[in-house]
């Protein structure tokens, strides 16, 4: 289940970048997703550049999660369908 409280840390990034998201719920904290990094400026070629290095890595992180998740279905964990509680587009 994906309800509960969540509590996220974005300081604002100086030469490193540290975010970290935590879900609380009432049996405790049951989630806790950080990323860390190093501080690079993104100009138009810094991401041309990375583009081309790792043209694939997008599609491999993508086929990485639908594989783990795969794997976690045959394992037979439950499979806890996504609650609709988007925002209206009128609504802001």
């Amino acid at each position: 289940p994906v309800d509960g409280r969540y509590r996220m840390r974005l300081p604002s990034p100086g030469t490193r970048l540290d975010l970290t998201v935590h879900l609380d719920r009432e049996e405790g904290r049951t989630l806790t997703a950080t990323v860390r990094g190093t501080r690079r400026e993104a100009t138009a070629w810094t991401l041309l550049r990375l583009a081309a290095r790792h043209p694939w890595s997008t599609l491999a992180v993508s086929a990485a999660i639908r594989a783990h998740g795969i794997r976690l279905y045959l394992r037979g964990l439950p499979v806890h369908p996504r609650p609709d509680d988007r925002i209206p587009e009128n609504a802001a």
